[in-house]
């Protein structure tokens, strides 16, 4: 029988992962560390998605697809929390960075790439986990706010 994988359970996987991204990075490791910190920000948009549109995202939605599916939503979506807190440059970012990962893993197959160009990566993935993570939070403070039923209206009968 097959478990249905829940919002919980990925909040404690990625709080196991932040921890292994600093090591791989203290230890040199840039890219294991760049990995990790994608499989972070893949998490950490699966997560808005799945708030916004209010179940758990399809299999299959990588970093790439999480990015697409953020920018569709913050243009389609009527209120203005994902406009206030994922400016688009934050996404093109994200997507700049995840292109230059990947072309990273192309090299590698076929030639030596320098350890520079792998460390500049995973600094640059730290820097743009930390602001993709202040912008998660604010949204998601501002969605809980946003989504509190207001004390004092709850269906009473005045009669």
């Amino acid at each position: 029988m097959k478990k249905k994988k829940n919002a919980k359970g990925s909040l404690k996987v990625v709080k196991k992962l932040v921890p292994l991204a600093g090591l791989a990075m203290k230890n040199g490791f840039c890219l294991e560390a760049s990995l990790i910190l994608s499989s972070i920000m893949e998490s950490r948009l699966r997560s808005v998605i799945r708030r916004v549109e209010k179940e758990m995202p399809k299999p299959g939605l990588n970093l790439e697809k999480c990015i697409r599916k953020l920018k569709y939503l913050r243009s389609h979506n009527p209120g203005p929390l994902l406009e206030r807190n994922f400016d688009p440059s934050i996404l093109e970012s994200l997507r700049n960075w995840k292109n230059r990962r990947n072309a990273i893993l192309n090299t590698l197959t076929k030639s030596h790439v320098s350890g520079k160009r792998v460390e500049k990566l995973a600094d640059e993935g730290v820097f743009l986990l930390q602001d993709l993570s202040r912008s998660c939070k604010k949204f998601k403070s501002e969605w809980k706010n946003s989504h509190q039923p207001v004390p004092g209206n709850a269906s009473r009968n005045d009669s």
